[in-house]
């Protein structure tokens, strides 16, 4: 009997997973003889993944096996997330386990515990996951073990649209510029905006504006970060043409904010981005996957749809921006087998979409990204196949290097050239 690709896939997923469980049962010197002694007396989870699904989720699992009932998650904003983290570990505190995004994952690499190359090889994960979720695999080993993505979409307003005579969203970065940006945009003689066709150009008011950049930099083909031996390389500097990643990537995603420019529709003056986009002043919004539900609660009668991100004209490769997370075994966590045991089940084809779908994330198991009938759930299925992160090394000042360089060409202080190559050399300092 021919086996189809789904079962095919289950039956590598849990032949690797057998392997990995004993080669870490002799990492962790662990002994178990009965399921409790597996996942031992408790496991404690700390993420900044919001707590409400995972207590759902939770729940739902240690119904199916009482013994999961040791497991805790403890949520912790993300803002002071690296000094909690931090100091739990300097006073012999450490949570067993951590759900972490690749944003953070150069962060803490040094303090996580990889599993080996040669326990699972990079042909094995990449049979094992989607393209994307290779970004835990570097170089001396895997930094975690990744259950689900958030993609980046775009939203459309589609009375917006059809009053504009426009019957749908943009599917290249041509068809913006060309067609809907015009369109879309109302203004008066004094270039005073009262409908913008997309948030580009900002950023206080751009809820994802250093993804977008991210987005529209992955688009060139550069990976923005490459990792080997533990060296990073910033991969946004010149190219062949003398123009680097980033230059071209600003120079684009400025023009929607500078007045004198003819794709003039947004500035720092106008509210949120989504806000925006929920009171029907914002025609398009870039946003995750996840902020459906978001958008519909706080306008319940807006007449929206999601679509993939545009790309450039014929080409071949898409792209799009998404946040990975993964589970990942602090160095200095007491309860390591336990926790791994944990995270094995959890990333499992049994549970990894239940719990993706608490959060509206797509889970990253190639046995599990499939069709999708529901249309929300197949853009965001099908954008999660393509979406990758970057190495970030450190979220908060990687922000500000972005803000800084936007800000200041929207504003006419900082000339392109030198400010780009100012941000570069920043970034390299970061790591």
């Amino acid at each position: 009997m021919k086996l189809r690709p789904f079962e095919i896939g289950l039956i590598a997923f849990f032949a690797i997973s057998a392997v990995i469980a004993i080669i870490m049962v002799s990492i962790f010197q662990a002994k178990p003889s009965s399921e409790s002694q597996k996942y031992g007396d408790r496991v404690e989870i700390w993420g900044t993944l919001p707590q409400a699904p995972m207590t759902s989720f939770l729940t739902a699992v240690s119904a199916d096996i009482e013994e999961l009932g040791v497991v805790t998650y403890t949520y912790i904003d993300e803002r002071t997330f690296d000094d909690v983290l931090l100091n739990a570990i300097a006073e012999g505190r450490s949570p067993d386990m951590v759900i972490i995004p690749q944003s953070l994952l150069v962060q803490y690499r040094a303090k996580l515990t990889p599993i080996s190359p040669d326990v699972v090889t990079k042909r094995t994960f990449r049979d094992m996951y989607i393209d994307g979720a290779e970004i835990f695999y570097m170089s001396d080993g895997v930094y975690g073990i990744p259950f689900a993505v958030d993609p980046m979409v775009m939203y459309w307003n589609r009375d917006m649209f059809s009053s504009a005579g426009l019957s749908t969203p943009p599917r290249t970065w041509e068809q913006l510029v060309a067609v809907s940006t015009p369109a879309l945009t109302r203004s008066n003689n004094l270039r005073e905006i009262s409908q913008s066709a997309v948030a580009f150009g900002g950023y206080d008011n751009v809820t994802h504006a250093k993804d977008i950049i991210a987005l529209l930099s992955l688009q060139t083909g550069s990976n923005m970060v490459s990792e080997q031996n533990g060296t990073y390389d910033v991969n946004l500097g010149g190219s062949a043409q003398g123009v680097s990643t980033l230059e071209t990537v600003l120079n684009f995603y400025t023009q929607f904010s500078i007045p004198t420019s003819s794709l003039y529709t947004w500035n720092k003056g106008k509210p949120n981005d989504l806000d925006a986009f929920t009171t029907g002043q914002l025609a398009l919004y870039f946003g995750l996957g996840s902020e459906w539900g978001i958008l519909e609660k706080k306008n319940p009668n807006l007449n929206f749809d999601i679509a993939q991100v545009p790309q450039g004209e014929g080409v071949t490769t898409l792209r799009t921006f998404g946040n990975f997370y993964a589970f990942a075994i602090p160095r200095a966590s007491q309860k390591a087998s336990g926790a791994f045991a944990v995270a094995q089940l959890f990333a499992s084809p049994q549970y990894a979409e239940q719990l993706a779908r608490a959060y509206d994330f797509v889970p990253v198991l190639r046995a599990g990204v499939g069709a999708q009938n529901n249309s929300t759930d197949a853009v965001r299925y099908q954008s999660a196949l393509y979406a990758r992160g970057w190495l970030d090394p450190s979220p908060q000042q990687t922000n500000e290097i972005f803000r800084e360089i936007v800000e200041g060409v929207v504003e006419g202080s900082e000339r392109m050239k030198q400010s780009v190559s100012d941000a570069v050399l920043q970034l390299k300092g970061l790591f």
